[in-house]
């Protein structure tokens, strides 16, 4: 199963050096699955309220598989809600 839980190995070393927020995309893992097509802006969208509803001014999104696939698109930029 994809989910957050693939990062377990890494999230303790990691979090001795930065803020990390470990999540599932919607329809992945354990969240539900959304009522909508899977598409990059609703990916982009829900990221976005999630960055906004955590207060992550600038956050360096990372990922495996579809979530690494979708993750450079959102470095370094604001995602618009």
């Amino acid at each position: 199963m994809e989910c957050y839980l693939d990062w377990a190995p890494v999230l303790g070393p990691l979090a001795n050096r930065l803020q990390v927020v470990a999540l599932d995309l919607p329809g992945f893992g354990n969240s539900e699955k959304p009522g909508t097509e899977y598409a990059a802006d609703f990916f982009f969208r829900s990221l976005g309220r999630f960055f906004e509803a955590m207060d992550l001014r600038k956050p360096t999104p990372v990922g495996n598989s579809f979530g690494g696939q979708i993750a450079p698109f959102l470095g370094g930029t604001r995602c618009q809600v």
